[in-house]
């Protein structure tokens, strides 16, 4: 457990660094990724910019106005840097918020914008989950006969941290590699044609469909594993039952769009068969 990295004179808690890491290769990743699916140069990560500033303000002012009584004797509490002194919910929301009025003002395809989201999402959750690492937060349910068990708050623990990495690291290699492998160069013009290419996948928004359920499935295996979370509902943890919630809709949508496209090439099939007729 290494709760704290010493950078020369400075002292940077690995929480905030592995963030900030994870935040940086996340836009990055996003933003080659955007460009391979034909976005404009600057386009991916200004969205994402514009959300986490968005989001980290409103976090801010939700939770000045949640504890007002709190601040109300020192204001100038209101700008410390307290990363602990930030509403969650209120951040997302207004973030999400703020990036989708901003694609929509420029008229970005939502879908398109999430598939060039995917690997980068798998690889902020990986970085993330080696930050819990070093600092021993989402640590694991004992375990002192496990051979490759962690010693962590004074016992032999699974190493959850580790497990959530893997599995990460192993979507994050799924979505790279599948955007890489059917994402080709154009031979006429098109959408973005700018850019020179376009994607083979079977509909905008399939990689993040894609994504987000084996992300929220592996959730939902290794929870069981944790030891800082209890059952909840019918022996499942509130992170399961969310996980669940977040497989089943995608896999659900994932179904419902394929079924889609078959039906139309289907009936297309029949179109053109009756007009051979």
């Amino acid at each position: 457990m290494l709760p704290v990295l010493k950078l020369g004179p400075f002292v940077v808690s690995s929480v905030l660094a592995t963030l900030l890491a994870a935040l940086w290769l996340g836009m990055e990743v996003a933003e080659r990724e955007g460009k391979r699916l034909g976005f404009l140069h600057g386009e991916v990560s200004n969205t994402l910019s514009l959300a986490l500033a968005a989001g980290i303000v409103s976090a801010r002012l939700a939770h000045v106005a949640r504890y007002w009584s709190a601040y109300q004797p020192d204001l100038t509490q209101v700008f410390a840097l307290t990363p602990s002194a930030l509403d969650p919910v209120a951040g997302a929301a207004f973030g999400l918020l703020a990036a989708y009025i901003y694609l929509q003002r420029r008229q970005v395809n939502l879908a398109n914008f999430l598939d060039a989201l995917a690997p980068a999402l798998a690889l902020v959750s990986a970085v993330v989950s080696l930050g819990n690492l070093l600092s021993g937060d989402a640590f694991g349910a004992p375990a002192p006969n496990l051979p490759w068990a962690i010693e962590l708050w004074g016992e032999r623990r699974h190493p959850t941290q580790v497990y959530e990495f893997v599995a990460a690291l192993a979507v994050f290699v799924f979505a790279w590699r599948y955007s890489v492998q059917h994402v080709v160069p154009l031979q006429h013009a098109g959408w973005r044609a700018t850019w020179g290419y376009s994607t083979r996948r079977p509909f905008d928004g399939f990689l993040f469909l894609a994504t987000t359920a084996l992300l929220a499935g592996a959730r939902l295996f290794l929870e069981a594993f944790r030891g800082d979370s209890t059952a909840t509902f019918a022996g499942l943890r509130d992170a399961q039952v969310f996980s669940l919630l977040i497989t089943l809709g995608a896999l659900w949508l994932l179904a419902r769009k394929l079924n889609m496209i078959e039906t139309r090439d289907v009936g297309g099939e029949e179109a053109r068969a009756e007009a051979r007729a």
